[in-house]
């Protein structure tokens, strides 16, 4: 595709495809550059191959994606109110690619260039579907749901996607000669606010902390050097903190509280981008039981994780694994 066309062949075309106005359905895909989506695919020769798609290229109100499933060389993609059109460079025109607004049950004819879409049957299938991502830990609801008949291609290419308001394409599958791949959205980012797991590292843990803890299972998150410095204090009074940018990082300090004899872990195993927010997190914390033989002593399990990222406020769960 010639990319360095796309200006002027656009300016004269954009008007036919209607005037874009604000409409909820445009959150189905929320087009802005920068916005990208990273998504996990799964078949029986690529496993869990992350593949990212990100909108690279904005003219007037046509964005290009560079790498949409189904459009091998991407995709010129426009709202008009509550239709995703797409551009034919064989047709030289917009095409209503992606009918939000149509009833449910709604079935119509889509060509636009290769032999993929190429007199395709879409049918908008549900905009109620519930699912639930593996990747990103949460239940999608009010999904919309595509589906893809292909008069000549009857066992390949694109055969559904789904969409969720905000998030953008959720899932999507295909069917080639390798067998079939699907993809759910693992991580990305839409608008400035990110979703997918957030990177972090331990920083120390242990079985002897000398911090208060009234109960058990305490998390706290630590964002400045002074909230920092007073928390260790009392942690391992005596002892230097270990050096934390606070500016890039949050100490997530995790106190299991008092135990009555030794072998009791916690760690931080899983944290989360709590979407739509920027600053918010899920936090899943693992405390392990001991298995065999342990000392008889007092214990109070702690693990301090840095995260790589500011998060302000957090949803925690706390399981744990009972060793027998």
């Amino acid at each position: 595709m010639n990319r360095l066309a796309i200006p002027s062949v656009l300016a004269a075309v954009l008007a036919a495809a209607g005037a874009v106005h604000a409409d909820h359905d445009q959150d189905y895909l929320p087009l802005k550059k920068g916005n990208e989506w990273t998504y996990c695919r799964a078949n029986p020769l690529i496993k869990f191959a992350p593949w990212t798609n990100k909108v690279d290229q904005k003219y007037q109100t046509a964005f290009h994606v560079d790498a949409f499933p189904g459009f091998p060389s991407g995709a010129w993609l426009a709202w008009s109110g509550n239709t995703l059109y797409a551009w034919s460079w064989e047709k030289y025109s917009w095409v209503a690619f992606l009918r939000f607004g149509a009833p449910t049950g709604t079935t119509y004819s889509v060509s636009i260039d290769d032999s993929l879409w190429n007199n395709t049957q879409v049918t908008l299938k549900s905009k109620s579907l519930k699912v639930y991502n593996p990747y990103l830990n949460v239940h999608h609801g009010y999904v919309a749901h595509f589906t893809f008949a292909h008069p000549s291609l009857a066992d390949a290419g694109v055969q559904e996607y789904m969409f969720d308001e905000g998030y953008g394409l959720v899932f999507w599958s295909s069917q080639s000669i390798a067998g079939p791949t699907t993809g759910w959205l693992g991580a990305g980012k839409v608008n400035g606010r990110k979703f997918g797991p957030i990177t972090f590292e331990t920083l120390q843990s242990g079985n002897i902390s000398g911090y208060p803890v009234a109960g058990t299972n305490l998390v706290k998150l630590v964002n400045t050097k002074a909230d920092w410095l007073a928390l260790w204090a009392q942690h391992s009074p005596g002892s230097q903190a270990p050096s934390v940018d606070f500016s890039k990082h949050t100490v997530v300090a995790i106190f299991a509280g008092q135990r009555n004899t030794g072998g009791f872990t916690v760690q931080l195993s899983s944290a989360w981008w709590n979407f739509p927010s920027n600053s918010s997190a899920r936090l899943k914390i693992t405390e392990t039981t001991p298995a065999g033989p342990v000392i008889l002593m007092l214990t109070k399990p702690f693990s301090f994780a840095v995260l790589d990222a500011k998060v302000t406020s957090a949803q925690y769960d706390w399981q744990v694994i009972y060793n027998r």
